[in-house]
């Protein structure tokens, strides 16, 4: 009897260890799936052209200049947007105010942009919400190996396998410590995107 006993035991053990590995390969399963539809949510665009404008008041007059060089990587779902997310680099020599020697100045200057030492700008989602009539992403911007975290209204607009990302928004220059104390510099900096891309 003692025998029979601890053959049940055996078995039963056997029985808990085979139920308990059932149990463990469903929870597998269950959680790839999970990942597969997680995947199947996010849409992933090509950046096709991109178009970087900035505006600020010297002195009463407005300065334009525009970045040339953007490089993104997006995943968005307007139905999805827990899974989107947008990361964006610009390279800083790219900058242009239709005028050499300021040019020059912005890139070279410590108190500007100084581009051998801070050669990108880079930009990072951290969430990207649904308003009233568009999406509102926050980032964490960083220049000059500073970061700090903006909210950014954008939209968004599809047409069949291509698609236009639009934002408008104004920066401080102050708080990428750009421009230092120039005098007649406003600290407002007007920023206009225009990210074209393409499935």
């Amino acid at each position: 009897m003692l025998i029979f006993g601890r053959l049940h035991d055996i078995r039963a053990y056997y029985s808990s260890l085979l139920l308990l590995s059932m149990k463990t390969k469903l929870c597998l399963l269950v959680c790839l799936w999970g990942c597969a539809c997680s995947v199947a949510w996010t849409q992933t665009w090509k950046l096709q052209k991109a178009q970087v404008a900035f505006s600020i008041k010297m002195l009463g007059a407005t300065v334009n200049g525009t970045f040339s060089n953007l490089d993104a990587r997006i995943v968005f779902d307007a139905n999805h947007l827990s899974n989107s997310h947008i990361d964006a680099t610009v390279q800083v020599s790219s900058i242009d105010t239709e005028n050499d020697l300021r040019n020059k100045h912005l890139k070279e200057k410590e108190s500007f942009f100084l581009v051998q030492q801070y050669p990108v700008i880079q930009m990072q989602s951290l969430k990207i919400e649904q308003t009233a009539n568009a999406f509102l992403g926050t980032f964490h911007l960083t220049m000059k190996n500073i970061t700090k975290t903006i909210k950014i209204p954008f939209s968004f607009e599809q047409h069949q396998h291509q698609g236009i990302f639009k934002a408008n928004f104004v920066l401080n220059r102050r708080d990428w410590q750009v421009g230092g104390g120039t005098w007649g510099m406003s600290n407002d900096v007007n920023v206009s995107v225009q990210l074209f891309v393409q499935e």
